[in-house]
């Protein structure tokens, strides 16, 4: 993961054939809003940065280009390719699901999502999480959600924290 530190990326591509590279998005957030200011746009980005799926991700960037055009054309640069920064279309294998450069962030957010969410058990290893997103379905056995999160990190996601903690 880099904050566009040209010399570290070509070093790393030319070493690493098969690694990822990713940009912080709290460093392209900072470029972003130096054109693109206000809350909504903050959080419209922020949330395509966040989209676990292709289908969420889409959503969110037709609402920032209904909300401003010249905003959302800013992600249209060869510099930014969308699957350097969105989960959405990070590669699974990585099992890394980082938007930033500090871990410890990361690991309490996710803690305090879990308590938004209400489980219906169906029977068997899946189960159905309804929370802020909408529903998703959690699979046990496989160690899966249809979030993705638990594919792209190999560590379960809120969907699943709350599933592990009833499903005892």
């Amino acid at each position: 993961m880099s904050d566009r530190q040209k010399g570290l990326i070509g070093a790393v591509k030319d070493l690493f054939l098969e690694a990822e590279h990713r940009n912080c998005d709290r460093h392209m957030y900072q470029n972003f809003k130096q054109k693109h200011k206000g809350k909504a746009l903050k959080d419209l980005v922020w949330n395509a940065a966040r989209a676990s799926n292709k289908v969420i991700f889409q959503i969110c960037m037709e609402e920032l280009d209904q909300e401003d055009k010249a905003a959302r054309e800013w992600f249209n640069n060869p510099e930014r390719p969308f699957q350097s920064w969105t989960r959405a279309l990070f590669r699974t294998n990585t099992k890394c699901d980082m938007l930033l450069n500090n871990l410890c962030e990361s690991f309490n957010r996710i803690s305090k999502e879990a308590i938004w969410f209400k489980t219906d058990y169906s029977g068997g290893p899946r189960v159905s999480v309804d929370g802020p997103g909408g529903v998703n379905i959690v699979d046990m056995k496989a160690k899966s959600c249809t979030c993705r999160r638990w594919e792209l990190t190999g560590l379960p996601c809120p969907h699943a924290y709350i599933c592990m903690y009833y499903w005892k």
